[in-house]
């Protein structure tokens, strides 16, 4: 593997984040993080661990949240796909270099008591798989779900797919793989499912507008591309999901934080997209009078009035595209 300036800088922060918050743990390993198990928490949800999607690449382990026990019930299944920019980040322990490092766990849990079963997902990291691995990995991995949802007791048509930042941006992407057979043809990933299956997006500050992208940012989507220079044209509009919507794609609840102009700048150009097309959406965004939400900021739902108040519209998305 050629390695690459952005490599550079991204595998030092990457070592120093996993010896911080992982100590010990490979970066990409085929290995589960944990022993599989299945166990009820306090609060009645179900946790099921590390559950084996694929044997293709490593990191191909998913978490299940069930409401309860009782696995027989039919309800939604909500999948949340964990950042990091792509170097960072764990289904369980969530994105080190979001505001609200570790949270991902009572997000899950908080869904699933929702009435919802809730899908934690980890994938492998850049620089040594780079774009499209990931979104790949995202296909195995619904493929793998659908197949399994009767031992599993999923419902997998009514999936949501969503996550935070670089999550955002898989399941962005992963939406128009879906909706446009070119850019799938683009990438090379012809999906495993129905795109029926999909009643929604979950899009929690995907980051793939490069309009103001600072040095940091540069650096990561340029170390998964495979590019130190990401203003290069054709990288640059593989990687803008926003820019392969043609006729249709699936509703989105989009949310953007207010400290990064990147965030905004992407959440801005998917809406005026779905806008266009007459695609539903909901695009939930707080000026900076509303006061400081950094990245990651709805990860604070019990703590940050606003984060509830992004918390439940999220909540509010899914259940109109229930049709609740």
């Amino acid at each position: 593997m050629e390695i690459l300036k952005a490599d550079e800088k991204c595998i030092e922060v990457q070592k120093l984040g996993f010896a911080a918050t992982r100590p010990g743990v490979k970066v990409n390993d085929f290995a589960p993080r944990n022993n599989p198990a299945v166990n009820k928490r306090e609060d009645g949800v179900l946790y099921r661990n590390d559950v084996c999607y694929s044997d293709k690449y490593p990191n191909s382990h998913v978490d299940i949240w069930y409401e309860n026990e009782d696995k027989m019930v039919k309800r939604p299944t909500i999948i949340y796909i964990h950042g990091g920019g792509f170097i960072l980040g764990d289904k369980v322990a969530g994105d080190p270099l979001a505001v609200s490092t570790g949270r991902d766990v009572g997000f899950c849990a908080e869904v699933a008591k929702r009435g919802c079963n809730v899908i934690g997902v980890n994938y492998a990291l850049a620089p040594e798989f780079r774009f499209p691995v990931q979104i790949e990995q995202v296909d195995l991995m619904l493929d793998y779900l659908t197949r399994h949802q009767e031992d599993l007791g999923l419902d997998m048509d009514r999936v949501f797919l969503g996550g935070g930042s670089a999550g955002a941006i898989l399941s962005e992407i992963y939406g128009a793989v879906l909706c446009n057979p070119a850019y799938a043809k683009q990438l090379g990933i012809y999906p495993s499912i129905r795109r029926e299956q999909i009643k929604g997006l979950l899009l929690d500050e995907a980051a793939l507008n490069k309009s103001h992208f600072e040095e940091n940012m540069n650096a990561m989507l340029g170390c998964w591309m495979g590019v130190d220079n990401l203003s290069e044209r054709e990288e640059a509009d593989i990687l803008n999901a926003a820019r392969w919507i043609e006729e249709s794609y699936i509703p989105s609840f989009i949310n953007a934080s207010n400290q990064e102009p990147f965030f905004k700048d992407s959440a801005d150009e998917l809406a005026a997209v779905l806008e266009k097309i007459g695609t539903d959406y909901e695009y939930f965004y707080r000026g900076q009078d509303a006061g400081i939400l950094e990245h990651g900021y709805m990860q604070q739902f019990k703590s940050n009035g606003i984060a509830k108040e992004c918390f439940e519209h999220m909540m509010a998305f899914i259940e109109r595209q229930l049709g609740k």
